[in-house]
């Protein structure tokens, strides 16, 4: 809390926290709701939230936020369950690395959310965004996929992220050609994905 304070008072700008804590389940990879609370009622710069939590954990947080005197914007992370959340009416952006390759449809997805077009966001979601989300959302590879997916769209040169993190497996890299594919995104070419690993 006294590092969080200090930051605060140096900058003095709004804050959006990324927490990341090692809370056991259902709070894991974040913080806990007595924490989360604590640090949102004695920090008032603190304006966003990212829900770096289980399904389980992301409720809670996010009805403990809902329960504050002010507004702490719960900030979607996991796109995986984006779905879900916007039908829970928890959620009020979005900070996430999945951005990084499928914005398109995503956006669409969102839009037709923001519209209550559920026939719409379905169609979305099913015609195979919910299968690329919960492919990449595999909590430990995660930032390899995200990774890997952001240059299967030619956006970046190099799959790889700097060592000890570990290459893509090609497996990872086929799936995620063919789920990118599927929603119809512009991709590198297929031959250039085959990588010497």
């Amino acid at each position: 809390m006294d590092q969080i304070k200090a930051q605060d008072r140096a900058v003095d700008l709004p804050i959006v926290t990324h927490p990341v804590g090692g809370a056991k389940p259902p709070f894991y990879p974040g913080l806990p709701l007595n924490a989360t609370l604590r640090i949102c009622k004695e920090i008032p710069n603190i304006v966003g939230w990212k829900m770096t939590y289980t399904y389980e954990g992301f409720r809670l947080i996010a009805k403990g936020l809902r329960g504050l005197d002010r507004d702490v914007a719960v900030m979607g992370a996991l796109a995986s369950r984006f779905h879900e959340y916007r039908l829970t009416n928890m959620f009020d952006g979005t900070l996430s690395g999945f951005w990084n390759f499928a914005k398109e449809p995503m956006l669409a997805h969102l839009d037709a959310w923001d519209r209550r077009d559920i026939e719409g966001a379905c169609k979305i979601w099913d015609s195979g965004l919910a299968d690329l989300h919960e492919y990449v959302a595999d909590m430990g590879r995660l930032h390899i996929r995200y990774k890997t997916a952001t240059w299967l769209r030619g956006l970046i040169p190099s799959p790889f992220m700097r060592p000890p993190m570990p290459k893509p497996m090609q497996v990872e890299i086929d799936t995620m050609y063919r789920l990118l594919k599927r929603l119809n995104l512009s991709l590198i070419d297929e031959k250039d994905t085959k990588l010497d690993l």
